[in-house]
């Protein structure tokens, strides 16, 4: 069996070695850099484009209305709101349960 040498670094392999490594310029990094940023702003986008925007309705109307932010108008939408979701957790129910029909729809229709 041959024993494998090592190589001594020499002043060719350090060249070759150089000139074989390929180092992107800088307007390539800058545009990757660009197209990632881009490419990252389209999945926020994507993926909380209507939190982001419900987000900017209630700064909008925060400022639009004085009465927006008040406990007042708090409790009223949650009473509004509380009924339909009393219904839907109920409907939720049902279908977890394999049950649903046609009767459920209909009492749901007539209770709301």
């Amino acid at each position: 069996m041959r024993e494998q040498r090592k190589k001594i670094p020499t002043e060719k392999n350090s060249r070759e070695r150089a000139t074989s490594l390929k180092v992107p310029s800088k307007v390539s990094l800058i545009n990757q850099w660009v197209s990632g940023g881009a490419e990252v702003i389209r999945k926020i986008l994507l993926k909380g484009g209507p939190i982001i925007a419900f987000l900017f309705l209630i700064i909008y109307l925060s400022f639009a209305t004085p009465h927006f932010l008040s406990v007042s108008n708090f409790l009223n939408i949650t009473r509004q709101s509380s009924i339909n979701a009393i219904l839907a957790v109920g409907q939720t129910m049902v279908i977890i349960g394999a049950g649903i029909d046609l009767s459920v729809g209909a009492v749901l229709a007539l209770s709301a």
